[in-house]
């Protein structure tokens, strides 16, 4: 189904500041417009806003990684019984930066969904994504911070291999998943 602009009801920032500041007051709804997320008021995400989402999202399955992210916003502390974080706003809105920043490289340029396998917490109040391919894994972890780091897993004719990287950069990050996704 595509969403239209006149579907739906969207808070569109006049600024990059906005949007910061939003982030930082400790607001939990997101809209979606286009390839940009706001964050707005924490209470009742569904009669707050109705989510637009441009039709590439959709198209790319990534509705449900969206829909997922914003279930993760509800975990309180503890959540895990071992004294796991919630899942910080700065982790979720780096998330969604770079879901966005994921789909507008890989429209197109990879012939198979992009959507994630997995979206997870994680303890340290982070967010683990995993895309698999047929002979290779990809975790990446956003931590609370925003900052990116990975866990490639390749399995060949050698056998198994990992490699772990620290402060990825978004780039990076697409890189590796469009290798992982066409193994």
């Amino acid at each position: 189904m595509m969403v239209t602009q006149t579907d739906i009801e969207v808070a569109v920032s006049s600024s990059p500041a906005d949007e910061v500041s939003a982030c930082e007051s400790a607001m939990t709804t997101f809209i979606l417009s286009g390839n940009r997320v706001q964050v707005i008021g924490p209470e009742d995400l569904a009669s707050q806003t109705k989510a637009a989402f441009e039709p590439s999202f959709s198209e790319m399955g990534l509705l449900p990684t969206y829909q997922r992210l914003g279930q993760l916003t509800a975990l309180e502390p503890n959540w895990d019984s071992y004294g796991a974080a919630p899942v910080s706003e700065g982790a979720i809105l780096a998330a969604h930066e770079f879901l966005s920043f994921m789909s507008e490289r890989l429209l197109g340029a990879v012939d198979l969904q992009i959507s994630p396998y997995t979206v997870a917490p994680l303890s340290d109040g982070g967010v683990q994504f995993e895309w698999r391919g047929h002979r290779s894994a990809l975790e990446l972890e956003i931590e609370p911070s925003g900052a990116l780091s990975s866990l490639l897993v390749r399995d060949d004719e050698s056998g198994r291999t990992y490699e772990e990287h620290a402060n990825v950069s978004s780039r990076e990050a697409v890189e590796m998943i469009a290798q992982t996704l066409q193994s």
